[in-house]
């Protein structure tokens, strides 16, 4: 499972890879510098999702959904 760190640290890498500043990349998404701070340090876990999908949009890059095991889900039999 992906947390709110991983997310994070991808955000900023990506970031540093395009040569960005937390400024630059805000304005792009348009969401706040501190939005923006708050999810680089994995901060914010409850972030709007749009705010979310803006700022990896920005980025180039994309949220999936990858069918697995849930883990406090058991079925049940006959």
């Amino acid at each position: 499972m992906v947390d709110a760190l991983a997310i994070g640290y991808a955000i900023k890498d990506r970031r540093a890879q395009l040569g960005l500043t937390q400024a630059q990349l805000a304005d792009a998404a348009g969401v706040s510098k501190r939005c923006l701070w708050s999810l680089e340090l994995g901060q914010n876990p409850g972030v709007q999702f749009d705010k979310l999908t803006a700022v990896l949009e920005a980025l180039g890059l994309e949220l999936a959904l990858v069918a697995g095991d849930a883990p406090n889900v058991r079925a049940q039999e006959g």
